[in-house]
């Protein structure tokens, strides 16, 4: 069942991509990418404070407050023949343990190569 990820959550592998859930350590790799103006083009809004400076998805706003288990997953997409961090792939607001939405930033270079393009046909 779903509610059994809330805390540990799943890592998922493929041939060529590793998605885990994102750290601290991934924050050199995520400045490299995430706050580049380009990802959000047709989002509709600019990049978060958090996303032009990583640092901040690290930072509990307000850690007085007891936090709850969640059933949203924010996983790193790691390159496995360079071990960096690529994109994100983040479920969001999932209901009834069966839908929800998702967003799945990628550093532009990468949309160059075609990894994107084809994880979305193949899951279509």
């Amino acid at each position: 069942m779903l509610k059994d990820y809330a805390t540990d959550k799943p890592i998922l592998e493929t041939d060529r991509l590793l998605l885990r859930a994102l750290t601290e350590s991934d924050v050199p790799d995520l400045k490299e990418w995430l706050g580049k103006e380009e990802i959000y083009t047709y989002w509709g809004r600019k990049a978060s404070k958090g996303e032009k400076d990583p640092e901040l998805l690290f930072i509990d706003p307000r850690p007085w407050v007891k936090r709850k288990p969640s059933l949203d997953f924010r996983w790193g997409m790691l390159l496995k023949e360079t071990n960096t961090v690529i994109g994100i792939m983040e479920v969001f607001d999932i209901q009834n343990e069966r839908m929800g939405g998702y967003r799945v930033p990628i550093e532009p270079r990468l949309l160059e190569l075609g990894l994107y393009d084809r994880g979305i046909e193949r899951s279509n």
